[in-house]
């Protein structure tokens, strides 16, 4: 079966000097003819100890949740609590002055009084070599670095996602709002998250895995890793990188049929895998109008296949 993805990418702003380092748009990843699970089935909870080895099963935290890698605490990244703190401090700083969009992409209402933060904060990996000389702007090393993913729920239900920079070393948070360095951008993203269709940015690791060892009758051997996709995209387009105990048959859009061991969960539970030939890195615009690259980094994937079985 022939299928094709409707996934809308988005080219990012730069912000340099004193001009506000937010954007805020809507995600969609539609399915176009494949069966995808539906919202309660991706949001609803998982006993994931049926999808993983033994090994992972006793590696699993005291929720039943995986415990997911996060960053070696240095004083160029924040952690994920710093992260938290932002995100709650950005949406009462920005989410005000774009709400009727944010109520337009959604398709419903939102409170912005009564939505509150998840406690899990996920942290995704760049696919990008961290190596940008000190003198370029920070919104450029921003916006081909790592990100954290916070989710804003109310009901149960994820109404909001914000992407915050796991380098905003250089962000305050004075009186609950946030203040800027003189030179920033690409800081945070602030996504709508649709009442219908896409109602997680991202799923949870949990699904992801029920979802791969479902489809292919296979254990999954790590834990998962969020991985962000290339500059061309919204951070909430990472994907969960999802190890397999053995190989699998993996049928690809490209009408091949791989063997593979690890296997990529998406927006809406979307399931790709790496694409055979990978770039070197990518494009990207320098506030004086040049243009960089960003090379990218060694096990993380910038180019994709969609899988069709």
């Amino acid at each position: 079966m022939t299928t094709r993805s409707c996934a809308r990418s988005i080219k990012w702003r730069m912000f340099p000097g004193r001009r506000i380092g937010i954007c805020v748009t809507l995600v969609i990843s539609a399915a176009c003819g494949e069966r995808r699970p539906t919202p309660t089935e991706l949001s609803a909870p998982v006993d994931v100890r049926r999808f993983v080895t033994p090994a992972l099963t006793a590696a699993l935290d005291q929720s039943g949740h995986f415990a997911l890698a996060a960053p070696a605490p240095t004083t160029s990244v924040i952690t994920a609590q710093e992260a938290k703190i932002q995100a709650q401090a950005a949406v009462a700083t920005f989410a005000k002055f774009n709400l009727s969009y944010l109520e337009r992409e959604r398709g419903g209402p939102i409170d912005l009084a009564v939505i509150k933060a998840d406690e899990r904060v996920f942290y995704a990996d760049s696919p990008y070599l961290q190596d940008w000389s000190p003198k370029v702007h920070p919104g450029v090393k921003k916006h081909t670095g790592p990100y954290y993913l916070v989710s804003f729920t109310s009901g149960g239900l994820q109404v909001l996602s914000v992407a915050v920079s796991a380098l905003n070393t250089d962000v305050a948070v004075r009186n609950g709002k946030i203040a800027f360095s003189i030179n920033h951008g690409n800081d945070f993203r602030i996504e709508a998250v649709p009442t219908t269709g896409v109602t997680s940015l991202p799923i949870a690791p949990e699904q992801a895995a029920r979802l791969v060892s479902e489809k292919f009758g296979a254990l999954v051997s790590s834990t998962p890793q969020l991985v962000l996709p290339s500059a061309d995209h919204v951070p909430q387009y990472a994907r969960w990188r999802v190890d397999l105990d053995r190989q699998v048959n993996v049928h690809s859009l490209d009408g091949k049929i791989r063997r593979l061991g690890t296997v990529y969960v998406g927006l809406g539970g979307k399931l790709s895998a790496a694409a055979d030939e990978q770039p070197a890195g990518t494009s990207v615009a320098l506030p004086n109008g040049a243009a960089g690259v960003a090379g990218r980094q060694t096990g993380i994937p910038l180019a994709f296949i969609a899988i069709t079985n």
